[in-house]
């Protein structure tokens, strides 16, 4: 009765599991389907539709960019829009399937949840620009390769070190892929194949001729992307000041950014990775039957940064100067805070298991490096900080599954099912009401086209914190240019962009 007992549980949890994934691919498809294109997508689709897209992106990396594939892409997919739909879909499925992999958490139903919520409750700014923004796309598809790259390198290193020649062959594509789309997780893979080297050699005492072949394509991928004449020639056209400071200068301007967008930005997931911390000092004091003064330190530290996590919420309640200064990233105490935050991250990783410990303190090292990197960048933003946020949720599935509390699960799950109801529901929400907004905007689109010599074109602004780039302000030329086009508008028109006066609800009533 025992072993059908835990046959049947093993059947429902590779149910949900299976049944996650399938609502993970559904949601993404309904609202990738809903969004339309917005921002640097009519370019590409422009350019995609009347020329070689190959040559083109070969064109671009001598002229404007060294991210290869990630032009490539834009040139192929943009003009696409129902195939993106599906690859989107397919792309964020791919994402949740190796994250619990990774993890080895595939069969555990809060765990599944937890993964759920984090996904679908990043900062509107992250959603806009990677969820569901065709061009944004090119941080996701890196993304998903390196889950699937370390899936599988992981599972071969735990296994023995052998490796067929095919899957070396994928691999070697995967890796010369990413290395050429974007910087930051180009340099991530580097760092990531040099520990691997260096875990097969303190388990194995040998190194695979394969690990070396990794770690050369890695280097050799992401210098053909730095080293690029495109991207060079754009630096210096549209940097040159930035390229007058030292590197040291650099990192102190975007120290600050560091914080905010791999920190403060991100509540839930940090109000989530802090309480497993927390809880994971309890098990271990638990455990010992005794308190001593670096547990004290480090339940102080990671509930500030509970506290910190929810401040924003706070401060709208509380005006007191303390919680004001929480809510403000450039405040002196989150330049203080949050690198003796990361220490005691470290610090209380180090209480778990072996196989964890190792696992957990690689997705934060990659985490911290993913951001780290960009502070030598004139350009730090919401999306370059998407392999920041996953590998936290990576790390926080880890340590969730090495707690072993089994009150915990079933504490955890109504309220965890509860928050991704009211997210998936609210998202849904906004994305068909852009979509019902767009209809109404190609409606108008329809008259303008129609009525060329009509010189103002009044146009619906989507609603905010709903897709990215949906509308142009009148200092950026450039978009206004490729909107006409793309529309196939008169380029004498002046577009205006407007939002509803008495909002948006009334609109389809």
């Amino acid at each position: 009765m025992e072993l059908k007992h835990k046959f049947n549980k093993m059947n429902v949890s590779k149910s949900i599991f299976y049944l996650s994934m399938l609502f993970v691919f559904v949601f993404f498809y309904r609202i990738s389907s809903l969004t339309p294109l917005a921002g640097d997508d009519w370019g590409y689709a422009i350019n995609g539709m009347q020329g070689n897209p190959f040559k083109m992106a070969i064109d671009f990396y001598f002229s404007w960019s060294g991210r290869f594939f990630s032009e490539l892409y834009g040139f192929l997919i943009t003009p696409n829009k129902v195939l993106w739909n599906g690859l989107n879909a397919a792309l964020f499925t791919s994402i949740y399937y190796h994250a619990l992999k990774i993890c080895k958490m595939e069969k555990s139903i809060s765990a599944n949840v937890l993964l759920l919520f984090l996904m679908l409750s990043v900062k509107d700014e992250l959603r806009m620009e990677t969820y569901t923004w065709l061009m944004g796309t090119t941080y996701v598809i890196p993304l998903a390769l390196s889950l699937f790259y370390f899936n599988q390198l992981i599972k071969t290193l735990e296994n023995g070190l052998k490796m067929k020649l095919l899957p070396i062959i994928i691999q070697t594509f995967v890796l010369f892929y990413i290395g050429l789309t974007m910087e930051n997780i180009a340099v991530v893979m580097i760092l990531a194949n040099l520990c691997f080297i260096l875990y097969t050699y303190l388990k194995y005492r040998e190194i695979p001729v394969y690990l070396y072949h990794f770690l050369f394509v890695s280097i050799l991928s992401f210098a053909l992307l730095r080293l690029s004449p495109g991207a060079n020639a754009r630096l210096l056209r549209d940097h040159q000041e930035w390229l007058n400071y030292s590197i040291i200068d650099q990192v102190i301007i975007n120290y600050p950014n560091f914080i905010r967008f791999t920190f403060i930005e991100h509540r839930y997931l940090v109000l989530v990775f802090s309480g497993l911390n927390v809880l994971l000092i309890f098990k271990q004091l638990i455990i010992r039957r005794k308190v001593n003064i670096v547990d004290v330190v480090l339940i102080v530290i990671f509930s500030l940064s509970c506290l910190s996590s929810i401040s924003l919420t706070l401060s709208q309640f509380i005006q007191h100067p303390f919680v004001l200064e929480l809510s403000s990233y450039q405040s002196l105490f989150h330049l203080v805070f949050w690198p003796l935050f990361i220490l005691a991250v470290f610090t209380n990783i180090l209480s778990l298991p072996e196989n964890d410990r190792n696992l957990a303190l690689f997705f934060i090292l990659l985490a911290g490096l993913s951001n780290g990197v960009m502070m030598a960048s004139p350009i730090y933003g919401f999306r370059s900080s998407l392999y920041t946020v996953y590998f936290m949720i990576i790390a926080s599935l880890i340590i969730f599954g090495s707690l072993k509390i089994k009150w915990l699960n079933g504490f955890l799950l109504l309220p965890l099912l509860f928050l991704v109801i009211r997210s998936t529901n609210g998202l849904h929400e906004k994305y068909e009401l852009v979509a019902n907004v767009h209809e109404i905007r190609m409606g108008e689109i329809t008259y303008y086209k129609n009525n060329p010599d009509v010189m103002e074109a009044w146009l619906i602004r989507y609603p905010i914190f709903s897709i990215h780039s949906g509308d142009i302000e009148e200092n950026d030329p450039y978009h206004m240019e490729v909107f006409k086009e793309y529309y196939g508008l008169n380029q004498a028109v002046k577009l205006i962009f407007y939002y509803p006066e008495n909002g948006y609800d009334h609109l389809f009533d």
